[in-house]
């Protein structure tokens, strides 16, 4: 398990602005390559948690979906070009491009757990 770096939010938290539609765009303007750092976003439970992840296929099947290196604390390692994951997409995990604010505390060693106090 990696080690959990707590920070007070950022402005924006907790997706930062970022919506299914313009997740989608991010990976088609982008594009998406093998090795491209992602950020799973985990907000169940009133917890906003998150990982860095490698992109390891930015086009799995005809859907093109997206695996990472990492699961969330739902689903599996693959998610839709929208963020959501392919095996809870109901679920409060989400596949999120690299957000600056974030980028600066994350590691594949760290994660980032947002805290109301900072604390």
């Amino acid at each position: 398990m990696a080690n959990q770096i707590r920070i007070p939010p950022p402005l924006g938290f907790p997706l930062f602005g970022w919506t299914e539609e313009s997740i989608k765009q991010y990976v088609i303007d982008k594009p998406l390559e093998v090795g491209d750092p992602m950020i799973i976003y985990n907000g169940q439970a009133g917890m906003h948690h998150y990982v860095l992840a490698r992109v390891e296929n930015p086009a799995v099947g005809r859907q093109r979906r997206v695996r990472l290196s990492k699961v969330g604390n739902l689903g599996g390692t693959t998610f839709y070009r929208g963020g959501k994951n392919c095996f809870a997409p109901t679920a409060r995990t989400r596949m999120l491009p690299p957000v600056p604010e974030l980028m600066e505390h994350l590691s594949h060693e760290s994660d980032v757990l947002l805290s109301p106090t900072g604390a």
